[in-house]
């Protein structure tokens, strides 16, 4: 389980909005949800219900497990420096 659910939620919520170029009025539109509540859970100050996770995939036209799939982060091999 993330360390922080409502943080991995917030920031696949702001990244998957602004990835399709929508405001935060219009997602709110498409999700038939209040404004203020998506910022408010881009800031993780709202613990996301499963319905409000499904209402933002429907108006991200994303699935819902994109909202709180784990970012993955690509490992870059560190090179050791060769020194003498």
């Amino acid at each position: 389980m993330p360390k922080d659910p409502a943080r991995l939620v917030a920031t696949n919520l702001k990244r998957l909005r602004t990835a399709r170029g929508l405001t935060q009025a219009t997602l709110a539109r498409r999700s038939e949800l209040d404004r203020t509540f998506i910022s408010l859970c881009e800031r993780a100050h709202r613990n996301v219900t499963v319905r409000s996770i499904f209402a933002l995939a429907s108006g991200l036209q994303c699935d819902p497990r994109a909202l709180i799939a784990p970012l993955k982060t690509a490992a870059v091999p560190r090179q050791e420096s060769k020194s003498r």
